[in-house]
């Protein structure tokens, strides 16, 4: 299938109670990036710790169907699922379980099928 960008809406949570969404844009292509405003692939995050509150896709995608979180350039482990944080989901993936990002870390999403 032919891949189609779509938009995604990450949502990070400080200690502080603050919260900011972030809109990247997502190209459906199997080992490529998510891409921040900024127009860069990767992001660093507050001086504070943070959390994952929510990823909403706009698109499940056609061909990729989740991503991975790398923090600091390290692969985490966790993984996106892309059609279970559709916005027309209830409840999200990590809206029952926030994750945790260290203090000043380096955020980075990679797509995969």
């Amino acid at each position: 299938m032919t891949a189609a960008p779509y938009k995604v809406n990450l949502t990070v949570k400080k200690s502080s109670g603050q919260t900011k969404s972030i809109y990247l844009t997502a190209s459906d292509v199997n080992a490529a990036a998510l891409v921040f405003p900024s127009g860069g692939t990767e992001l660093q995050l507050s001086a504070d710790n943070c959390w994952i509150a929510d990823f909403l896709y706009s698109a499940a995608g056609t061909d990729t169907t989740n991503s991975t979180l790398f923090i600091n350039g390290i692969d985490s482990g966790i993984k996106i699922i892309h059609g279970v944080n559709l916005g027309t989901q209830y409840s999200r993936q990590f809206m029952q379980a926030p994750v945790m990002i260290p203090a000043g870390a380096l955020v980075k999403i990679v797509q995969n099928t």
